[in-house]
């Protein structure tokens, strides 16, 4: 009795060890090896895989799980992620220009310095994502979840982030946004320190408790915005459509034609005096 017990125990315990030693989401390495040879691998399990610098552009990952797969410096133009999980995913200094990432799950994966341009990011999940200097000019953020995100020094030059699902909380810190389309996104809580908005439309768009401090808002639409509670101290708001409709202009700093009219003035003074000294002496 004690010699089979003994025997119970000690298969739990070797299957315990296996279980315990044994990878839960290790990549498939068939689904890999078919990835590398025809850059198609729907609803694959690419989980942890090492795709490091790998060219798969035009590739097709749709569905596929690629949860903390390593694709830093691949090249992925044009790559279909559509519904993809690429949550905690490794992406630094990729280039994913006009990749199809609509509907993907990005949560926390690092995207530092990658190339988004015009990329299609439509309801997709970046929540606490890492998008340190990413180009991301021109690409379309419909209805994504940016919030807590960081995208300090990004470049959203013309960038669609128009209905954002949310930027709650995000870090745009010396990001361009210059002629961004931020038409009703949510804005609350986010931080634009030295960020430049210049041109960019933030019609009807939330920016409660938003951080502007240095910003650059000249040219900028803000027609339906409340601004009550937003930090705009220190904040560039030359020529800037402001909420009732109309531009504003700092009192501060003559316009052009003030400036010109002074300075015309000041030289037909000075052409006076000097040809008065002349005609005394």
């Amino acid at each position: 009795m004690k010699h089979n017990s003994l025997k119970v125990y000690l298969t739990i315990a070797i299957g315990s060890t296996a279980l315990v030693t044994t990878p839960v989401n290790a990549a498939n390495p068939t689904h890999v090896k078919q990835v590398l040879t025809t850059k198609k691998c729907i609803k694959c399990d690419l989980s942890q895989a090492n795709l490091r610098g790998a060219d798969l552009n035009y590739a097709n990952f749709q569905d596929a799980n690629l949860s903390g797969a390593i694709l830093s410096g691949a090249n992925l133009q044009y790559t279909n992620f559509q519904n993809a999980n690429l949550s905690g995913a490794d992406l630094t200094q990729a280039n994913l220009s006009e990749a199809n990432l609509s509907s993907a799950n990005l949560r926390k994966a690092n995207l530092s310095q990658v190339n988004l341009s015009s990329a299609n990011l439509q309801q997709t999940n970046l929540l606490q994502a890492n998008l340190l200097q990413a180009n991301l000019s021109r690409a379309i953020f419909w209805q994504a979840n940016l919030q807590q995100a960081n995208l300090s020094k990004a470049n959203l030059w013309q960038a669609n982030l128009s209905v954002v699902g949310s930027l709650q909380q995000a870090n745009l810190t010396g990001a361009k946004l210059w002629q961004a389309n931020l038409r009703q996104a949510n804005l609350q809580d986010a931080n634009f320190t030295q960020a430049d908005l210049s041109q960019a439309d933030l019609t009807s768009a939330r920016i409660q408790r938003s951080k502007l401090w240095y910003a650059n808002l000249s040219q900028t639409v803000l027609e339906g915005v409340n601004l009550q509670e937003a930090d705009l101290e220190t904040a560039n708001l030359q020529g800037a459509k402001m909420p009732n409709g109309e531009m504003y202009f700092s009192s501060s700093t003559p316009s052009i034609p003030i400036l010109h009219i002074l300075l015309s003035t000041f030289s037909i003074f000075g052409a006076a005096i000097a040809f008065w000294r002349i005609a005394k002496s």
